[in-house]
Order: structure tokens, then sequence, then C-alpha cells
């Protein structure tokens, strides 16, 4: 069973129709209905009732299109999280912050802005003096970092 003879298959069930189905994920119909034979075979049961005027689907075809709709949803929603992943929009972030009170309101703007657009980061903040900071970049527990380094560093 493959994803793409899948959403064929959720085609041509929405569709009642071999061509219509074919037409809409763009496949020529004979290469659709092969695939909709194999996944038959492949699940040892007959998914379509074919008719004169199309297809319905059977027992076992109504619970497939069920479990089919939601596997593809979750494939969908895997994608997405992942690529947002990938883009640093979903995650947890951890920052050591020099503070002094010049900048606190700056770095509290900072998080705000950011937090607003991208919702699904969460900040771990930690206030540190430069040195300690750096230490803790450079060996990896802390993400990213605000600091003053005063060119001896």
């Amino acid at each position: 069973m493959e994803f793409r003879q899948l959403r064929y298959f959720i085609a041509v069930a929405e569709t009642g129709s071999i061509s219509a189905a074919s037409r809409q994920v763009n496949v020529a119909q004979p290469a659709l209905t092969r695939q909709v034979r194999l996944l038959e075979e492949d699940l040892g049961t007959r998914l379509l009732e074919r008719h004169a005027r199309g297809v319905s689907l059977t027992v076992a075809g109504q619970a497939l299109y069920d479990e089919a709709v939601q596997l593809l949803d979750t494939r969908t929603r895997i994608r997405t999280r992942l690529a947002s992943l990938g883009q640093g929009l979903i995650g947890k972030v951890s920052l050591g912050v020099t503070v002094t009170h010049l900048w606190v309101p700056e770095v509290a703007s900072l998080l705000r802005r950011y937090r607003d657009r991208y919702p699904q980061v969460a900040f771990e903040v930690f206030p540190l003096l430069s040195g300690p900071q750096l230490e803790r970049l450079r060996e990896g527990s802390l993400d990213a970092g605000i600091l003053y380094l005063d060119g001896g560093e």
C-alpha cells in the first residue's frame, strides 16, 4: 500500500467515478485503475463496486476511505510540523542574556515580537554574565546568546 494509491482511491471515492478521479489527480485513467486494483490485491478485498453510473464503495472500501483520509491528514500535519521545525518555527530555544538595566526592555520586546510571530517557539532565558554565557554557547548548552564582549574575548 502506497500513499499515492490511497490518494487515488480517495479521489475515486469522493468523485464516484474513475474518469473524474483521473482528471482530478491528473493521472491517466488506465494507470489510476491499475493502482486501485493493486491496492485491492494488496489488501485482499474489493474496495469498489463498479457499475454503469460509476463506482461506489464496498463496506471495506468505506472503512479504508475513513482511515485513508485520516492517514493522509496526519501525513500532511507531520510534513508541516517537520518543515516548521527545520525553519525554527517550532521548538524550544535556550537563550543566555547579559542583563543590564539598559537591555531588559529591548530583550523583552524582542522576545515578545518573536513569540507573537512564532507562537510555537518557547524561550528559556538564562541571565548570565558574558563569560559564563560564552562558555555555555561554546559547549552547546545554550542555543543563542545576547552578551557584551569588550573585545578581549
